[in-house]
């Protein structure tokens, strides 16, 4: 996915205000080619989108700043877009109530597919699709993710309670047990 021109879609084609978040762990390579993008693609782009890079807020910013700013950003926020990789900001997300949108989760291994597989059977999350210019097709319920109809939102604190959680372990516990016993795969 062309970051640029998912960026130009959001702001030109839904006339949205995007944050773009960076954490620690964001590589310069990435910044640099994410700002080329947004210069190359969004004519004044200072108006629309908003950069908030956690590692060069300013150093008297305690760690209890960055958080309140941060959680400032999502409050404000009507929608979250993360990328697959960011499970922690998705539960974050979850737990603010916010509609959230995963980019790349076909891309995730492990425990990072079974949770986006658990979240999205929830209802708690939507895969990302942004289509080329308007849709054509009568059948677009969210212009954000694929076309169709899509199911209500999921009740993130109901599912992230504990008892609900505790549940989905054991179930998946004893699924991986039986498939060690009798060799056979789940369903």
């Amino acid at each position: 996915m062309n970051c640029g021109l998912s960026q130009q879609r959001i702001v030109q084609n839904f006339n949205e205000k995007v944050v773009i978040v960076f954490t620690e762990k964001t590589s310069n390579l990435t910044k640099e080619a994410i700002h080329k993008a947004m210069k190359e693609t969004i004519p004044n782009h200072e108006s629309s989108i908003y950069i908030w890079d956690s590692a060069v807020q300013e150093s008297t910013q305690t760690t209890f700043d960055k958080i309140k700013l941060y959680e400032s950003i999502i409050q404000k926020s009507n929608r979250v877009i993360l990328t697959a990789d960011l499970d922690y900001a998705c539960a974050h997300a979850i737990s603010k109530g916010k509609p959230t949108y995963i980019a790349f989760s076909g891309r995730c291994r492990s425990y990072l597919t079974q949770f986006y597989r658990w979240v999205s059977d929830a209802h708690l999350i939507r895969k990302l699709r942004l289509g080329k210019g308007k849709h054509k097709s009568t059948n677009v319920d969210d212009p954000y993710s694929y076309l169709g109809i899509h199911p209500d939102w999921g009740n993130g604190n109901k599912i992230f309670q504990y008892n609900h959680t505790m549940s989905f372990i054991k179930k998946a516990i004893l699924q991986s047990r039986q498939e060690t016993l009798t060799g056979k795969r789940k369903e």
